[in-house]
């Protein structure tokens, strides 16, 4: 394996440098903070010459002549994309590790662009384009290409780990305690750390020290895990004249689905995201500017189950459309993929067959139409003792059949089917014990029942509740017997049956 690890020296400074390079022969002090404690954050040599140092307050870096300037994480973002942009141009296996350290996996590319020091000096040429200075190091893990990075200027290619023997133990962003116990002991460079006793070293620094030491010696500590892009797939159209009807937008959002799962089946992708924009045009009133909203629709579409299905996806839109229609006539339309793996269900021999999760979904998405987002969904129970606490979440299949326990094990339970909402009651009461319940036009005797239960709770809120709770079998005047859940609400004095059990 092969690794270049690019390190770009001096963030902050070269980020603004690169905007303003203009700048460069100033005294700069980048301070950064909440005002008025601004502090310095970096300087350039110029500054650092006439006395700044990192951690003055802007007005003693003022003093000392140097300009100070606010940091910019809109300059330092830009030149991270640009770094960022040019090592995946050399290789598709890329780990971004911090705003100034990226790594990319070079094994196998001579053929393509060279030997892996033509490869960094490509790089390095590459980015001083855009006026940014990076050092590159090559190692046959990404820990060692990272020191050499770090540690020397320019091109370092590492053949043996004896190279950066020279290099400061800071370089391995040790702990306080660990590098002040390595001062003592004079070990200042990696070439004397990996020299020590690795048994000798764990008794005294413990497993911290041989991760120091191994990293010292050239070896591998942390694994390189490559980013994985996110593909957007994104296709529009203007049209000839506004459009409000939902039929006649179907043919055009049918096109551009078309093209767009065209390119998710080139790259063996799915998508479970769609966001869709449309340029409205509302009426206008000369002289009077619109707000954006009124101007531009938007919306995101979430899926459960990733597809490339063109006709599901757009009867997820139209059904979302209907559902929340824009408010003015469409101009322009723009639909935008995110682009995932496709997921593989295997299906076993002997098990019960599932529902088809596409259909599943569509279903549960035509329902949503019909009755409400809010009335359709898996129930999701908030964190609080108040009854029937819960909000109507999305219902997602995979979810849901993960939280599904196997069948080989299960017990009989009870169960409280709850009534929506809670039927009024009459209940008789002697001394907290129920004697007589009435409901749904039934009267019955209480044969059987619990101690009562108080809750209450929520008194800082809308959601107040009190009440007195009961579990009661009963027997009604024809014949038939049933368990329920009754409660007395202590703020109104009024009565309820809960639920039955079944």
């Amino acid at each position: 394996m092969l690794f270049a690890s690019i390190f770009i020296p001096d963030f902050s400074l070269q980020a603004l440098f690169a905007k303003r390079p203009e700048l460069k022969a100033k005294p700069i002090a980048l301070i950064d903070g909440t005002p008025p404690l601004l502090r310095v954050v970096a300087a350039n040599d110029t500054a650092m010459k006439a006395g700044v140092e990192v951690g003055l307050l802007k007005t003693q870096a003022e003093a000392v002549g140097a300009e100070p300037i606010l940091r910019s994480a809109d300059l330092e973002d830009a030149i991270h994309d640009v770094a960022l942009t040019c090592a995946r141009q050399y290789s598709p296996r890329v780990q971004d590790k911090s705003v100034d350290l990226i790594i990319l996996d070079i094994d196998g590319l001579k053929i393509l662009f060279g030997t892996a020091e033509e490869i960094a000096n490509n790089i390095c040429s590459s980015l001083a384009q855009e006026r940014i200075c990076v050092n590159v190091g090559v190692a046959s893990n990404p820990d060692t290409a990272t020191i050499a990075a770090k540690g020397f200027r320019g091109v370092t290619v590492i053949a043996h780990a004896k190279q950066i023997g020279s290099l400061l133990i800071a370089l391995l962003n040790p702990t306080e305690q660990a590098a002040e116990t390595l001062d003592l002991w004079g070990i200042t460079t990696l070439g004397k750390l990996a020299a020590l006793d690795a048994k000798a070293l764990s008794q005294r620094l413990g497993p911290a020290g041989l991760v120091l030491q191994k990293l010292a010696r050239g070896q591998q500590v942390n694994p390189f895990v490559p980013d994985e892009e996110q593909l957007e797939f994104c296709e529009k159209t203007e049209l000839e004249y506004s459009v409000d009807l939902l039929d006649s937008l179907s043919f055009v959002l049918a096109s551009l689905l078309e093209r767009i799962c065209g390119k998710l089946d080139e790259y063996v992708l799915a998508t479970n995201e769609i966001d869709y924009e449309f340029a409205l045009d509302p009426p206008r009133v000369a002289g009077e500017s619109l707000p954006e909203d009124h101007v531009v629709y938007r919306r995101t579409l979430k899926l459960s189950n990733p597809t490339t299905d063109r006709k599901r996806l757009l009867r997820h839109i139209q059904l979302d459309l209907q559902s929340h229609p824009p408010a003015a006539p469409i101009m322009a339309v723009s639909l935008r993929a995110h682009a995932i793996r496709p997921r593989h269900t295997q299906l076993g021999l002997f098990a019960p067959q599932s529902p088809d999760p596409d259909k599943l979904e569509l279903i549960t998405a035509r329902l949503a139409n019909l009755a409400g987002e809010d009335q359709v969904g898996s129930f999701e129970l908030l964190d609080t003792h108040r009854p029937r606490a819960f909000v109507m979440a999305k219902f997602e299949p995979d979810k849901a059949s993960d939280q599904i326990p196997p069948a080989r094990g299960w017990s009989a339970k009870v169960a409280l089917r709850l009534f929506e909402p809670a039927k009024r009651a009459t209940i008789r009461l002697r001394s907290d014990i129920p004697l007589q319940l009435t409901f749904d036009g039934k009267r019955g005797e209480v044969i059987e029942h619990s101690s009562p239960w108080l809750s209450s709770g929520e008194w800082w809120n809308e959601m107040v509740y009190s009440r007195k709770e009961w579990d009661v079998e009963v027997q009604f005047n024809d014949g038939t017997r049933g368990k329920f859940l009754i409660f007395l609400d202590l703020r109104t004095n009024q009565s309820f049956v809960d639920g039955s059990y079944d």
